[in-house]
């Protein structure tokens, strides 16, 4: 019994004097160094967070001014950007608002501008839409991006400043009225690819001198370039089958034309009113044509058709109009 008494108090004495032994070795000790962070990481750091701080800065700058100057509808994951607001004579339409991707220019939302001189357009758009320019006298400046695929009606109606244009070949169709009224244009390029120019397209263009048409088109609308009183020389493609009525009616400085054979059909009135049009060149077959379709109804008092020997179809005169074999 004693025995075990005397165990229980030396283990308790052994305890304390442990405590004590750690007590004083931890005081004991040399104090440790503080950690030092070298000054090159310090650099570095601060740094990053600079470059952190500015792109947050600029992605809400970016974000702000793009709430401020558009408004926009969101489909899906891309945005449209509906109508500007701001006030800059050169406009930047952004790729992104937030992360909406913007595809399209919509109806109107550039309408009666006239103080904007230049836009830029990035290549996430596919659409512009109707009338998205239209009565921007003051615009003088613009690319249309390859992405483009639809060129709405009268999207740059009466944009009397613009003096030149490139239509990418990415564009399928050329709508009615997309260009009409625009007074200012002396030369425009259709790329390879576009199919078809539609009514009214380039009606009015007064200023535009000479026009090639891509042997990618196979459609000219009705009126398409009615009235482009200075238009002087045209090239044809080699596709083009259709040229519906009234679509070079008035263009009085046309002296002559040459018509590819592989157009098939020539509508009403179609070179009416070109009062200088003294001779038109048909490289194949007569075309079909409604009886009096009085297709150079006002031309030069001298005018005169010129076709193919062995075409088939001519009749002297045909359509009312006289008739002679050249290229023999």
């Amino acid at each position: 019994m004693n025995n075990k008494k005397e165990k229980s108090q030396k283990a308790a004495m052994l305890r304390e004097l442990n405590k004590k032994v750690s007590a004083q070795t931890f005081f004991n000790q040399p104090m440790k160094q503080p950690f030092n962070i070298p000054k090159k990481t310090i650099v570095s750091i601060i740094v990053i967070i600079m470059i952190l701080l500015t792109i947050i800065t600029v992605a809400m700058a970016v974000y702000y001014s793009s709430r401020i100057e558009f408004e926009y509808t969101v489909s899906g994951n891309t945005a449209t950007i509906t109508r500007y607001k701001g006030n800059d004579t050169y406009v930047v339409i952004p790729r992104r608002i937030l992360w909406f991707e913007v595809t399209e220019i919509g109806e109107n939302a550039f309408w009666n501008r006239s103080e904007i001189t230049g836009i830029y357009i990035p290549d996430s758009i596919t659409r512009i839409g109707s009338s998205a320019f239209a009565m921007c006298s003051g615009l003088a400046e613009i690319k249309i991006p390859d992405s483009v695929i639809y060129i709405d009606d009268n999207a740059f109606h009466r944009c009397t400043g613009l003096t030149s244009l490139v239509i990418p070949g990415s564009v399928m169709k050329i709508s009615p009225g997309a260009f009409s009224f625009c007074t200012g244009l002396t030369e425009i390029i259709i790329e390879y690819g576009v199919k078809e120019i539609a009514g009214a397209a380039f009606s009015d263009c007064y200023s535009l001198g000479n026009l090639i048409i891509p042997n990618s088109v196979t459609v000219i609308g009705a009126e398409a370039f009615m009235d482009c009183t200075g238009l002087t020389d045209i090239i044809f493609g080699n596709k083009l089958a259709i040229i519906k009525q009234q679509a070079f009616s008035g263009c009085t400085s046309l002296s002559e034309i040459t018509i590819p054979a592989s157009v098939t059909q020539i509508d009403v009135a179609a070179f009416s009113r070109c009062s200088n049009l003294e001779k038109a060149f048909f490289e194949g077959d007569a075309p079909l044509v409604d009886d009096n379709s009085y297709i150079f109804n006002n031309a030069a008092p001298s005018f005169m058709i010129f076709h193919r020997s062995g075409a088939s179809g001519w009749t002297n005169p045909w359509n009312g109009y006289p008739t002679e074999v050249y290229g023999e």
